[in-house]
């Protein structure tokens, strides 16, 4: 695991290595195949609300503060403070 004040400089550099050698495609069809695994059914299966709990546990898990509010037609997230980023 990443400790959260290396987590932006770790990421920016690995950003610049796979643009340097055009990957960065390739790199988010990767990350969007795991996400199918991690999320896609709860997404499928519970709408709005499973994009909700999905959050809420990255909001607990994470340690950030944010607001979720769950209306009937959208979710917005509002970032209040990113560790990563303090």
């Amino acid at each position: 695991m990443i400790p959260s004040d290396h987590f932006v400089r770790f990421y920016n550099e690995v950003f610049k290595f796979l643009d340097e050698r055009n990957a960065l495609d390739a790199y988010y069809r990767e990350i969007s195949r795991h996400q199918e695994h991690h999320c896609l059914e709860l997404f499928r299966t519970r709408g709005l609300r499973g994009m909700y709990e999905y959050w809420d546990h990255i909001r607990i898990e994470e340690n950030c503060e944010m607001t979720l509010d769950l209306e009937p037609d959208r979710l917005v997230l509002t970032m209040l403070r990113c560790p990563s980023l303090s």
